[in-house]
C-alpha cells in the first residue's frame, strides 16, 4: 500500500480511510470525561503527507486533575484494537498534556519542532475548532534544532536507510527549515524546486543517488584556504600509532578539510583512550567535482576497521561550515556537549574549533531538551515499566557535564 501510496493521483482513494479514522476516534471520545479536546497535529495540507503512507499526528488534551498516563493508555487501546486506525495514526508518539500544561507555550515549542511556516495550524477532531499559534524564539530554535538532528541522523551518518521515503522525508523537511534562516549555507528554495529537492517523489525514492549528489551540491563550500597540512597539531590523544598514521593520510585527500576527535567524557585511564571516539569528517567542494561521493562509505568502513572491544569508533561527515553551527548554537542532542567539544575536542588541521559558542542559545537548547525529556518521558509507548530511567539518566549525564566544565 505504501508504494503504491506514491504512485499520482492514488492519494484521492486513499482519503477514504483516513476519513473514516476521523469520525472513530470522534464517535468513542466525543463525550469522554476525562479528554478537553484531541488535535489532528499533522499538516495534512503539506506536499509530503501522502494518504496511504504518512501517519496522523495527535494531541491529547485532559483535565487538570486527570492522570494523563492513564487516559493514554485507555486510548492506544482504543487504536490498536482497529486495523484502520493502526495504520492511520502514530501509536509509538502520542503527546498528551494537561489543561494548564497545553497552555503553557515553552512546552508546546517541542511540538513545533517539525513545523515549516510560521503560523501553526491544528485541527480539533472533537469539535472542529482551528488552533493557531505564531511561531516565537523558542519554537524556532526547537525548529531549527530538531532540522539539524534529522539531517545529521538521516544524512550525514547514514543516508542508507531501508525506509528511503522516511529518510528523504526528514532530509528534505530539515534543508527547507535549515535555508530559512542559514540560506548561505544551506540550499535556496529555487534550488530545491529546480533540482525537485521540494517535495518526496516516487522518483527520488527509486533513484536516490541523484538527490544525495543535489543535497551535497548544495551544503558543500570551496576547500579551506589555509594550508591543512603545515598547520597540523601533534596529535595528543593516547591514540595507537597505526590509527593515528592512518588519520593524518586521510587528510592528504582532497576533498577532506578536516577531521576532529572527540572521546567520551569519562576516560578510566589516561594511558589509553576508551569507550567512544567520535570522528567527524569535513568535507568540502571536490566531494562533488571529483565524483567521490561513492567512496564515502569505504572511506567510514576503512576507519571503522580500527575499532576494538574497548574503543568504539563513530564516524559522521560534515562540513566546516556546519558543524560551526552546530557548535556555536549548540545543536546537540545533550545541550553541554559543544562547551565539550571546546575543551576535549582535537582539529586535526587546526581550523575547526574557532567559533565562539552563543550562550543565549545554550540557554534555548536546555530548555529545549527539558522538554524534550519531559515529552519522551509523557508520550512514548514505553516497553518498560522503568520508564523514569532514562530521564534521570539525561539529567545526571548532564550535571556531570556542568561539574567539568
Amino acid at each position: 500500500m505504501a508504494f503504491v501510496a506514491m504512485i499520482p493521483g492514488s492519494h484521492t482513494l486513499f482519503r477514504l480511510p483516513y476519513a473514516s479514522t476521523i469520525r472513530k476516534i470522534k464517535a468513542e471520545f466525543q463525550n469522554d470525561q476525562d479528554i478537553i479536546d484531541i488535535l489532528l497535529t499533522s499538516n495534512v495540507k503539506s506536499r509530503n503527507f501522502i494518504f496511504g503512507q504518512s501517519d496522523y499526528n495527535l494531541l491529547i488534551i485532559v483535565k487538570n486533575e486527570t492522570h494523563p498516563k492513564a487516559v493514554l493508555r485507555r486510548i492506544r487501546s482504543f487504536l490498536k484494537k482497529d486495523f484502520l486506525l493502526t495504520v492511520t495514526v502514530n501509536t509509538l508518539f502520542i503527546p498528551i498534556l494537561s489543561e494548564s500544561e497545553f497552555k503553557t507555550d515553552t512546552i508546546k515549542s517541542y511540538l513545533f519542532r517539525n513545523s515549516y511556516k510560521d503560523l501553526v495550524s491544528w485541527q480539533s477532531i472533537l469539535s472542529s475548532e482551528a488552533y493557531n499559534f505564531f511561531v516565537r524564539k523558542q519554537d524556532r530554535y526547537a525548529i531549527c534544532f530538531n532540522s539539524y538532528q534529522s539531517l545529521d541522523l538521516y544524512f550525514f551518518k547514514n543516508f542508507n536507510s531501508k525506509n528511503k521515503r522516511t529518510q528523504l522525508k526528514n532530509v528534505l523537511r530539515s534543508m527547507a527549515n535549515l535555508s530559512k534562516y542559514f540560506n548561505h549555507l544551506i540550499m535556496s528554495n529555487n534550488y530545491a524546486k529546480k533540482n525537485k529537492l521540494d517535495r518526496v517523489s516516487l522518483w527520488n525514492v527509486i533513484f536516490p543517488k541523484k538527490i544525495e549528489t543535489s543535497i551535497w551540491s548544495s551544503i558543500l563550500t570551496p576547500p579551506a584556504s589555509e594550508d591543512k597540512l603545515s598547520n597540523k597539531p601533534l596529535i595528543s590523544m593516547p591514540l595507537e600509532t597505526e590509527f593515528k598514521s592512518y588519520l593524518y593520510g586521510l587528510l592528504d585527500i582532497s576533498f577532506i578539510d578536516d577531521i576532529t576527535l572527540t572521546p567520551t567524557l569519562i576516560q578510566p585511564t589516561k594511558d589509553i583512550i576508551q569507550g567512544k571516539l567520535f570522528i567527524d569528517i569535513h568535507l568540502n567542494q571536490n566531494l562533488v567535482i571529483d565524483n567521490q561521493i561513492e567512496n564515502l562509505s569505504h572511506l567510514k568502513l576503512g576507519l571503522l576497521e580500527f575499532s576494538t572491544p574497548l574503543l568504539k569508533l563513530r564516524v559522521r561527515f560534515t562540513t566546516k561550515e556546519l558543524y560551526q553551527i552546530q557548535n556555536e548554537l549548540s545543536f546537540y542532542p545533550f545541550p553541554l556537549e559543544s562547551l565539550f567539544r571546546k575543551k576535549r575536542t582535537l582539529s586535526l588541521s587546526g581550523l575547526s574549533n574557532n567559533y565562539i559558542i552563543n550562550h543565549e542559545h545554550l540557554i534555548m537548547a536546555s530548555i529545549h531538551f527539558l522538554i524534550t525529556q519531559f515529552m519522551r518521558f509523557r508520550s512514548l509507548q514505553q516497553k518498560t515499566d522503568l520508564i523514569g530511567s532514562k530521564f534521570i539518566k539525561s539529567l545526571n549525564l548532564m550535571y556531570k557535564y556542568h561539574l567539568l566544565l
